[in-house]
C-alpha cells in the first residue's frame, strides 16, 4: 500500500501544480469547468488519498479512481485540443502535458492492479506516530512548495 501512497503524492502534486499553472487556460466548450474539477481531484488526490492509503487500504483505491476519473474529461480534452487543434510541438509545455498523461495512465494502472487484487489491501504495520507523521507529509510538503514560491 505505500506505492500507492507514493504514487498519488507524487502524481498529485504533479497534477495540482500543472492543472494550476499550465492547465488553467479554459478550453472551448466547458473546458473551464474540466479544469477546475481536475483541480479540485487532483487536490483530494494529494491531501486525502494517501492518508486513506494508509488508514482505510480498502478505500484508498476506490477513492483514487473515482479522483482519476474526475480527471479523464481534462486529460482527454487537452489531448484532443493538441493532436487537433494545434501540430503538435516538442516544446517544454507539451512534453510536461504528456508527462503528465503517461503518469496519468501509469497511476490508472496501478490503482486498478491494485483494487482487483485484494491481498494487497492490508493494513500497513506501522506505528501511530509514523502514520500521522505520512498522513501530513502531503501538507506539509506543499506549505514548504507555497513558501519557496513566496519567497
Amino acid at each position: 500500500m505505500i506505492k500507492l501512497y507514493i504514487l498519488y503524492i507524487a502524481f498529485g502534486l504533479y497534477m495540482l501544480d500543472h492543472s494550476l499553472l499550465f492547465w488553467g487556460f479554459p478550453f472551448e466548450g466547458g473546458g473551464a469547468l474540466q479544469s477546475y474539477i481536475a483541480a479540485i481531484a487532483s487536490a483530494v488526490l494529494f491531501f486525502i488519498v494517501p492518508a486513506v492509503c494508509l488508514y482505510r487500504p480498502r478505500a484508498a483505491p476506490v477513492l483514487g479512481l473515482i479522483c482519476m476519473a474526475l480527471l479523464s474529461p481534462f486529460v482527454l480534452h487537452w489531448m484532443l485540443y493538441r493532436f487537433t487543434d494545434e501540430y503538435f510541438l516538442w516544446d517544454t509545455e507539451n512534453v510536461i502535458m504528456v508527462i503528465a498523461v503517461a503518469w496519468y495512465l501509469v497511476t490508472l494502472v496501478v490503482t486498478i492492479n491494485y483494487f482487483m487484487v485484494r491481498n494487497h489491501l492490508t493494513l500497513a504495520p506501522y506505528g501511530k506516530l509514523l502514520k500521522r507523521s505520512l498522513a501530513f507529509l502531503p501538507l506539509l510538503v506543499f506549505v514548504g512548495l507555497v513558501i519557496c514560491l513566496i519567497s
